[in-house]
């Protein structure tokens, strides 16, 4: 995955973001929090009221999308999370 920020959410963008809107609905980001378990080992089941309660912490504006932006904080805060 690559180290910058811009460039993880650029990947995941362009991988994710099927109907090219710019923003990740909920489907998409399902499929991309799916695949990124798969490949951490963790299977790629997910609960629903897991994702729903990941989905809204992340979906500051409440309009059931993520934004770059919204992705970029979340990145930044587990980036930050990781190195205290």
């Amino acid at each position: 995955m690559p180290e910058k920020p811009k460039d993880l959410i650029d990947q995941i963008w362009d991988t994710y973001d099927k109907d090219h809107s710019g923003m990740l609905s909920k489907s998409e980001m399902q499929a991309f929090v799916k695949e990124y378990l798969h490949k951490a080992g963790e299977g790629d089941r997910l609960p629903e009221k897991q994702f729903n309660a990941m989905f809204a912490g992340l979906d500051v504006n409440h309009d059931d999308q993520i934004s770059k932006a919204e992705m970029k904080a979340f990145v930044e805060k587990v980036k930050a999370a990781k190195i205290e």
